[in-house]
């Protein structure tokens, strides 16, 4: 049996049915709905009549100006001198994983050659930057040379 449906009937329908389902899901879950949502339409001036949205701000504001303190006192500062040598490096660094990668290195040349590549920049020892050099050499190794360096191998690098 072959029944003939217009497109202006299958959309009606379509749009009839996706009420109907939504409107059953608003009233299954119109507690959930309320509670995640209801918050969310509630004006800044009721917000900030309640003393104890008042103390969580207060709180939460301290908390905040706390950390940027933190934040500033801890962070180093480096020279720009510093920051064009890691520059070069790691330029250096790409130029030479992309190399390794092509002529398939095995794992004891590609050492010896991060090795003396690291050993043309001693500063960057001591410079603040080791752990993210480091761990930009252990990504470049396992992905332009599909070789996985163990933290041994990498302290032994330096």
């Amino acid at each position: 049996m072959e029944v003939m449906v217009s497109w202006k009937i299958f959309l009606l329908t379509s749009g009839v049915m996706s009420g109907i389902y939504y409107l059953l899901l608003a009233l299954v879950y119109h507690k959930d709905l309320k509670r995640d949502f209801g918050n969310a339409y509630q004006s800044k001036d009721n917000a900030k009549q309640s003393n104890g949205n008042k103390l969580a701000s207060s709180l939460q504001a301290n908390f905040f100006e706390e950390k940027e303190e933190f934040q500033q006192q801890t962070k180093p500062a480096y020279s720009q001198d510093t920051k064009v040598l890691v520059h070069e490096f790691v330029d250096e660094l790409n130029a030479f994983m992309n190399q390794a990668g092509m002529e398939e290195l095995g794992k004891e040349r590609l050492k010896s050659s991060l090795k003396e590549l690291l050993n043309k920049y001693p500063d960057l020892y001591q410079s603040g930057f080791r752990q993210e050099i480091t761990s930009l050499i252990q990504v470049e190794c396992e992905v332009n040379c599909k070789v996985h360096l163990d933290a041994g191998e990498l302290a032994l690098l330096w």
